[in-house]
């Protein structure tokens, strides 16, 4: 019975053997392998299977043909320089893959013919490839889900990826360049774009549709149209994105057709550097989104609010209800323009900024409407009515403080100074907001030293004074065109010590003629009873004469007279009788004994 038990597991192991090996073959196309074209690999292969494309023996290498692969679970992998291309144009083939659920397409050069779709795909990965010259570098099927497109380098296409009409597609880690459009996604809700690379292109992102996404960590340099293009699109977070020498930085446009308005609304814009773009951030009849905590410099504009224009039917759509709030807004030529002039902006708020620095106007208001830009920071403790253009309701202000705790210490303590960005030019502690982390606050002090930079965290950047010489420091805070300053009192209240005494106390057989030392803890002066410090001889019962001197920290006691032979002798220094420089005396009156020798 056993034997029989053990074949018949025998055999089902060898059943899972074979099922395997048919289930996961890899096979070999190019010269000199199995299969000379991928179609004949595809053809033969099985869900599961692995098809490797080679080159020709470490010689770059290229097959002409179109693959369509209906097959799942497929993964097509190049080894090798290995391009794949297609020299005919088939109006009724426009695609050189087509993938299907699950396949794996990696470390190819797919070369288009400039009318071509590079890949076609639903449901598959794409990563590691060179996609050059196609009208779409990828596509994906109408309808599609879980696309995911990792590490590819599209180059000279006229639209990198494009997607419609699909949902949950993942887009990482590619590099874009040269061409119209990097991305190109409409309908196309739950998607993420992130880790990208946009280079010497015409345009990065274009989104319309893409609902519930993410746009985070993409970098942008050089792009002659559009850093990122949102069309009609909600509930999107826009975040950790560099974009460098942009013409329009970040675009969130509303859309008015067909007699109805479609909204580009609760979009997240926060946390993005945008620098020497021309426009750095343009809001064109948009609303009810957030733009929060970014790094908008040295651009021609930093934020422009604007509308949608239908002048022929005199349709006017104003962007209103969007928060600016938390960002660092400086070195631009005009920190924030208003330039709509038909339609009114409402609801608008510009809070817990900083604008600094703007080579002509922190906020340009062409419209009509009163712009609330109160609590923010202008640059100084004044007020900012002369870097604004137009109606705007800027009072109260931000205004920096310096406190130091505690304004009184020791020598060779600490103080806490904060320089404190978060109270209005009323004197209230405004609590709804914070000025942006990060910006770097500059310390000075007259007395001590003192860290010589922090940088805001929730409003306020700390450094510590160490107090050294005794006196009043004048300590300095310094951020963009405004000084402020605060006392810290450098005091010592604590009495000097004794170190140590030649004699020891209890000291026999100490010299007859030797001077006496008593080394203290700082320098010393003489003080109110400096002239009852006395030694008495115990034995005979009688005080001797002595001379005294004070060298820095040590008390010299001297005796014209040569001391009497095993006598014992006793040391007083009365309470008073010495101090430091501060003026602190002893504590209590010191008094020690030695016995002399032969």
């Amino acid at each position: 019975m056993k034997k029989q038990l053990f074949l018949l597991f025998l055999g089902f192991l060898f059943v899972l053997t074979i099922s395997g090996v048919a289930s996961a073959a890899d096979r070999n196309v190019g010269p000199g392998y199995t299969y000379s074209t991928i179609n004949q690999a595809v053809s033969a292969s099985n869900s599961g299977d692995h098809i490797y494309v080679h080159d020709k023996n470490g010689s770059a290498y290229t097959y002409n043909e179109k693959v369509f692969i209906k097959k799942e679970n497929l993964t097509i992998t190049a080894k090798g320089k290995v391009t794949v291309k297609n020299k005919v144009i088939d109006p009724n083939i426009q695609y050189i893959f087509q993938l299907s659920k699950g396949n794996i397409l990696e470390n190819f050069i797919i070369q288009g013919n400039g009318e071509d779709y590079g890949i076609v795909a639903n449901q598959a990965i794409i990563k590691n490839n060179t996609i050059i010259g196609n009208v779409i570098g990828v596509r994906a099927s109408i309808d599609h889900k879980y696309v995911q497109i990792f590490n590819n380098t599209f180059y000279n296409n006229s639209r990198g990826i494009y997607f419609d009409s699909g949902s949950y597609d993942t887009i990482s880690g590619n590099i874009f360049t040269i061409g119209d459009t990097g991305i190109d996604i409409q309908s196309n809700p739950h998607s993420t774009i992130t880790k990208n690379t946009f280079k010497n292109i015409s345009n990065g992102i274009s989104i319309n549709g893409m609902d519930y996404s993410s746009i985070s960590y993409n970098t942008f340099n050089n792009i002659t149209g559009n850093g990122m293009n949102i069309q009609p699109t909600t509930h999107v977070q826009v975040g950790y994105n560099k974009l460098t020498n942009v013409t329009n930085g970040i675009r969130l446009v509303g859309d008015y057709s067909e007699n109805k308005y479609y909204p580009c609304e609760f979009i997240t814009v926060h946390d993005n550097s945008l620098k020497n773009c021309k426009y750095a951030l343009k809001i064109e009849g948009a609303t009810n989104n957030t733009i929060n905590r970014n790094i908008i410099s040295t651009n021609t504009v930093g934020i422009t609010f604007d509308e949608i224009r239908e002048i022929s039917g005199k349709v006017f759509v104003a962007s209103s209800n969007n928060t600016i709030i938390g960002n660092n807004i400086y070195n631009n030529g005009n920190g924030i323009s208003f330039v709509n002039i038909f339609a009114p902006s409402t609801g608008n708020k510009i809070k817990y900024n900083r604008i600094v620095n703007n080579d002509h106007w922190a906020v340009v208001n062409y419209s009509n409407e009163n712009i609330s830009a109160y609590w923010n920071w202008w640059g100084s403790n004044s007020s900012p009515k002369t870097k604004i253009i137009g109606k705007a309701i800027y009072d109260p202000w931000l205004v920096l403080t310096l406190k130091a705790v505690p304004s009184t210490v020791q020598t060779n303590t600490n103080s806490k100074i904060t320089a404190d960005l978060r109270y209005d030019s009323i004197g209230k502690l405004q609590t709804g907001g914070y000025l942006p982390n990060g910006i770097r606050v500059n310390f000075a002090t007259t007395l001590g030293t003192i860290g010589s930079s922090a940088s805001t965290v929730n409003g306020i950047a700390q450094t510590n004074l160490t107090s050294g010489t005794l006196g009043t420091s004048t300590v300095s805070a310094k951020l963009d065109n405004q000084t402020v300053k605060t006392s810290v009192k450098i005091i010592d209240t604590i009495p000097p010590k004794v170190l140590l005494t030649n004699p020891t106390n209890w000291k026999t057989g100490f010299s007859k003629t030797s001077s006496i030392a008593i080394k203290f803890s700082e320098y010393l002066k003489t003080s109110t009873y400096y002239n009852h410090i006395t030694i008495k001889n115990l034995t005979t019962g009688k005080y001797v004469t002595i001379t005294k001197s004070i060298t820095r920290n040590t008390l010299y006691l001297k005796m014209p007279l040569t001391r009497l032979a095993y006598n014992w002798y006793q040391v007083t220094i009365p309470k008073d009788a010495i101090k430091d420089y501060a003026g602190n005396n002893l504590s209590a009156t010191y008094t020690f004994r030695f016995k002399t020798g032969a």
